[in-house]
C-alpha cells in the first residue's frame, strides 16, 4: 500500500450564533417561520412530533479565500458533498439535540441552520471527493456553546479543515513539462538536465532527466506533495543557466504544467564596438583579451575610445565649432547613457556616440534634457491688468487686507549661455535611482496612466535634497559637481531622511547638474512667448494639471509641451530654483544679464516656480513667483534640473 501523506488545506469556517426569538408552545414549528432557512434543512430535523420544540438559528459561513494550501490545484469545488454535524452536550441538564445536515459541495455549506435550544459540545464538518465513501477532509470545533434566547453565544467558532490520510482516493498527480530550445542551446557535450527531488514529508523521490531533442516534452506521475525542480543548461566556454522552481503535485490525477524557453547562452567573453557617427559598420574596440574581446563583467576604459582622446569631428557637424562628444549611449536612439564608473559589459555591446550638435541629451538615469539657446526676453508681467494675480495681497488671520505688493515687474533680461534643462520634472524612478529612496506621498498607479507610479514627479523634497541629487547625478555621469555641501543635518520626513540644514556654495564654472535660476526657468517656460502662459493669455485643463485641490500629481509629459518641447512647466508640482527669495521684494530695477539672486540680508527662502496641481490658474502664470524655506517639503513641490555645456 502506498504511503499516503497528509495534505493540509486550511479553510476557516466562522460560525456566528444569532440571537433569535423562540416560538411559544402555541405556535407550531415551520421552516417558513424562520428567515431563509438552509435548503438542506427539513421542516423538523429533530423528529419532533409535537412541533413545539424551541429553536434557534446558527449562521454558518465557510470561507477559504485567505487560506493557503500546499496543493493549490485542489479547491473547495473539488468536494462534491459535505456533512455538518452538531453534537449536543451530555453533562448538562439542558442539552441540545443531535443535528446532521448534508450539502452538495463546500460552497453550499454557507447558510442558516436550525438547532434545538440547549448546550452543544462539538461541531464536525466532513468533506468528500467524488465517488469516495470516506471523507477526504475533516475538521472539528470542541468548544461548548449554548443556543439560548436570553443570552446567545456570539463568540465565533473556528473550524480548521484538513485533508486527511486516506487510501480510498487517488493520491497521485501528474507533472508535465515543455522545454523550448529555439535558441539551440542544447549541444552534444553540453549540459541540459532537470532534477526532480521530493521535499521532506513527501515520499522519497529523486530523478535526473537529461534533455535531448526527443524528450523536451514529457510527463511524470508523482505522489501528491511538494517537490524541488532544478534546471541547468550550459556548454563549453559559455555561461551556464541554473535555476530552481517549486513544484506542487495535487491528488486526483490533476496535472501541474511547466514551460520554459531556454535563452541563448552567453559567451564568457564578449565583443565591444562603437559607432562614432552614422557609419554602416561599428568599429571593434581593442580589448584586453585575444581578438579584442572583454571578459564578462569588465569595465570599459573611456580613454580607449578614440573619439574621447582626439579632436575627431564627424563631417555631418563639422560646421559647428562647438561640436564634440557629449557622451556614449547603450542604444541607437541615444536615450540610455553608458556610465563608465558603474556599467559593465555583460554581453556583446555597441556604444553610440552622441554629439553636442544635438538639442537633446540624457543622463545615466534616462532623464532627457533639451538644449536652450541664449537670448533676450522680458521677465515678469505687464502692468496693464491682463494678468490676474499679479498684485499680491497680504491679509491677517481675520481676512482683513493689510497691504498689496508687486514682485514681478517686467524688465529685459539677457542670458548669454546655452544650457540644457529637463524635458520633464524629475520622476520618482529617477530620484530613486540616484538617491536610493522615494520620499513621495503619491506613489500609487493611476488608471489610464500606464507609466505610473514610476513616472510621477517626485515630491516632498527639500531644496537641500534637490542640490544633493544634482551632485550625485553629476558624479554618476562623470561630471564635476556644481555645489559644495557641508554641515548637513537630516531629520525624518514621513519615514525618509530629508536634509533640512546645510551650508551650500556654488561654482558656476562646473559642468554638472544644478537647479535653474529664476531667469533660466522663466525663459525656458516662455519659449519665446510674452503672454501669461506659454499656451497664450489663458490656460485650460487640457494644458496643465492645476486647480484640483481634491486631486494629486500625475504622470509627467501628458499635457501640452511648450514650443521648446518642455512639459509641465505649468502645474503638476512647483519646481525649486536656485535663487534666494525675499517675500514682498520686487526685482532689481533695469535690465539684467544672467541674473541670479545670491544671499542678501533678510533672505530666508529659496524660490520655486510653475504652480502645482493644487493651485488656481493665477499661480500657473509664467511670471508668478513664490518660495519657501529650503528645509520645506510638501506634496506639491518637486524640481527639474539644468546642465551647462
Amino acid at each position: 500500500m502506498k504511503n499516503i501523506n497528509i495534505l493540509i488545506k486550511r479553510l476557516t469556517v466562522s460560525i456566528i450564533f444569532i440571537s433569535l426569538a423562540f416560538f411559544s408552545c402555541t405556535q407550531p414549528f415551520s421552516a417558513s417561520n424562520y428567515p431563509s432557512p438552509h435548503k438542506a434543512v427539513s421542516a423538523d430535523p429533530f423528529g419532533n412530533s409535537s412541533g413545539t420544540q424551541k429553536m434557534g438559528m446558527v449562521s454558518l459561513s465557510v470561507n477559504d479565500g485567505n487560506a493557503r494550501t500546499i496543493m493549490p490545484s485542489v479547491s473547495k469545488a473539488d468536494f462534491v458533498s459535505v456533512q455538518i454535524i452538531f453534537e449536543p452536550s451530555e453533562n448538562s441538564d439542558h442539552n441540545g439535540k443531535l443535528a446532521e445536515f448534508w450539502v452538495s459541495g463546500l460552497q453550499d455549506a454557507t447558510g442558516d441552520y436550525l438547532l434545538a435550544e440547549g448546550w452543544y459540545k462539538n461541531i464536525t464538518v466532513k468533506a468528500f471527493y467524488a465517488n469516495e465513501t470516506i471523507p477526504a477532509a475533516m475538521g472539528q470545533s470542541t468548544d461548548h456553546f449554548k443556543i439560548s434566547s436570553e443570552k446567545p453565544d456570539t463568540v465565533p467558532k473556528v473550524i480548521v479543515l484538513e485533508l486527511i490520510d486516506s487510501t480510498s482516493f487517488n493520491n497521485e498527480g501528474k507533472f508535465s513539462w515543455v522545454i523550448d530550445d529555439s535558441a539551440n542551446s542544447i549541444v552534444p557535450g553540453g549540459t541540459a538536465k532537470m532534477t526532480i527531488t521530493s521535499r521532506p514529508g513527501t515520499n522519497s523521490y529523486s530523478e535526473i532527466i537529461n534533455f535531448n531533442t526527443a524528450n523536451l516534452t514529457g510527463v511524470r506521475t508523482l505522489e501528491s506533495g511538494i517537490y524541488d525542480v532544478s534546471f541547468e543548461f550550459g556548454k563549453t566556454d559559455f555561461a551556464s543557466v541554473k535555476f530552481s522552481e517549486i513544484l506542487y503535485i495535487a491528488p486526483l490525477g490533476k496535472v501541474s504544467s511547466y514551460s520554459y524557453i531556454i535563452p541563448k547562452l552567453a559567451s564568457l567573453s564578449v565583443k565591444v564596438s562603437y559607432f562614432l557617427d552614422n557609419e554602416p559598420v561599428a568599429t571593434d574596440l581593442t580589448g584586453p583579451l585575444q581578438g579584442g574581446r572583454f571578459s564578462i563583467g569588465a569595465v570599459i576604459d573611456k580613454t580607449s575610445l578614440p573619439a574621447l582622446s582626439s579632436s575627431y569631428n564627424p563631417a555631418a557637424i563639422v560646421s559647428n565649432p562647438k561640436a564634440g562628444i557629449e557622451g556614449w549611449y547603450k542604444d541607437v536612439g541615444r536615450t540610455k547613457k553608458w556610465n563608465f564608473s558603474f556599467d559593465r559589459v555583460l554581453s556583446d555591446t555597441i556604444l553610440y556616440a552622441k554629439w553636442t550638435g544635438s538639442d537633446i541629451t540624457s543622463s545615466t538615469t534616462g532623464m532627457e534634457l533639451k538644449l536652450i539657446p541664449p537670448g533676450d526676453f522680458q521677465m515678469g508681467s505687464p502692468d496693464d491688468g491682463t494678468e490676474p494675480g499679479r498684485v499680491k495681497e497680504v491679509r491677517n488671520n481675520e481676512g482683513i487686507l493689510l497691504y498689496t505688493y508687486i514682485d514681478e515687474t517686467r524688465h529685459w533680461v539677457t542670458l548669454t549661455k546655452s544650457f540644457y534643462i529637463g524635458k520633464y520634472e524629475v520622476t520618482q524612478d529617477q530620484y530613486q535611482a540616484v538617491m536610493g529612496i522615494n520620499p513621495s506621498n503619491y506613489t500609487a498607479a493611476i488608471p489610464g496612466e500606464n507609466g505610473t507610479p514610476g513616472r510621477l514627479p517626485v515630491e516632498r523634497v527639500s531644496w537641500f535634497d534637490t542640490v544633493e541629487f544634482c551632485n550625485k547625478l553629476s558624479i554618476m555621469d562623470g561630471l564635476s559637481p556644481v555645489y559644495t555641501i557641508t554641515n548637513k543635518e537630516t531629520r525624518d520626513n514621513n519615514g525618509y531622511l530629508t536634509i533640512w540644514a546645510a551650508n551650500v556654495t556654488v561654482d558656476w564654472s562646473k559642468n554638472g547638474y544644478r537647479l535653474p535660476t529664476e531667469a533660466e526657468w522663466e525663459y525656458a517656460c516662455r519659449a519665446g512667448t510674452t503672454t501669461a502662459y506659454h499656451t497664450g493669455p489663458t490656460i485650460s485643463s487640457s494644458d496643465a494639471w492645476f486647480d484640483m485641490p481634491w486631486d494629486k500629481t500625475h504622470q509627467v509629459g501628458l499635457k501640452t509641451a511648450n514650443a521648446w518641447g518642455l512639459y509641465d512647466m505649468h502645474g503638476n508640482v512647483f519646481e525649486w530654483c536656485y535663487d534666494w527669495f525675499i517675500q514682498n521684494q520686487d526685482y532689481a530695477p533695469g535690465p539684467a544679464v544672467d541674473p541670479v539672486l545670491e544671499w542678501v540680508n533678510g533672505a530666508v527662502w529659496r524660490s520655486w516656480r510653475g504652480g502645482s496641481w493644487y493651485w488656481n490658474a493665477n499661480v500657473m502664470r509664467s511670471a508668478f513667483r513664490d518660495g519657501h524655506g529650503p528645509d520645506h517639503t510638501n506634496r506639491a513641490n518637486g524640481f527639474r534640473v539644468v546642465r551647462g555645456l
